[in-house]
């Protein structure tokens, strides 16, 4: 993932001198080499593009992405999963999407969501039929309980305003599961 993400984002920084980005991994005390291969890119693009931050213990994925996104310096933050599922060019769908709806990237409160639907087909033939039932039952209970207008909730590719982006992620309790039908009801 990070790859295509250094490859979309220098690109578009090469064609446009005044975008520039930062990526934040966030290592939620992992013991894999999460924080040691971050820090290979950190060296490679410099400190103030990639910066790895690190929690002492794991506070699940809630935890690690309002860690990132608090910490995190830009007008627009982009949250994604590290498994790919997203296509990192994609950001400029979400992108186009914030820029009609805002008038001020400083003060207006805006969340866009990725999906992951034009896959679902795909997914569904590799799962067994009690994981699909199970993954349809919690999408139910999502939209209803929660979160009424995002058709995929758990898809980990969301882009916030700098407000929202704080608004949301510091009133987060929950942090084990479920923080990401949390954030959208927030």
């Amino acid at each position: 993932m990070l790859d295509e993400a250094f490859e979309y984002l220098e690109k578009r920084k090469k064609n446009d001198p005044e975008f520039t980005y930062e990526i934040i991994v966030v290592d939620d005390g992992s013991r894999d080499n999460t924080s040691k291969v971050a820090l290979e890119y950190s060296k490679k693009y410099t400190v103030d593009v990639v910066r790895v931050l690190s929690q002492d213990f794991n506070r699940g994925k809630g935890g690690a992405v309002r860690m990132g996104v608090v910490k995190s310096r830009g007008k627009l933050v982009l949250f994604a999963d590290a498994d790919g599922a997203s296509k990192f060019s994609d950001f400029e769908r979400l992108e186009k999407i914030v820029k009609v709806n805002c008038s001020s990237l400083e003060d207006d409160k805006i969340v866009v969501c990725g999906s992951r639907r034009h896959l679902e087909k795909d997914s569904i033939a590799k799962r067994s039929l009690f994981r699909t039932f199970l993954m349809h039952g919690f999408h139910f209970l999502v939209w209803f309980l929660c979160v009424k207008g995002v058709r995929d909730t758990q898809c980990g590719f969301k882009l916030l305003t700098r407000p929202a982006a704080l608004q949301t992620f510091s009133n987060l309790h929950v942090l084990r599961w479920l923080e990401i039908a949390q954030f959208l009801n927030i």
